[in-house]
């Protein structure tokens, strides 16, 4: 069980760390137009 919770907690993190990401670049195209 906490194997499994560690993994889930992994994935929030890399789905917030693309999420930023993605928004940061699309700012930045935005930005740019």
């Amino acid at each position: 069980m906490k194997k499994h919770f560690d993994d889930s907690q992994q994935n929030i993190k890399f789905c917030l760390d693309a999420i930023i990401f993605y928004s940061t670049m699309f700012q930045q195209l935005c930005l740019h137009q």
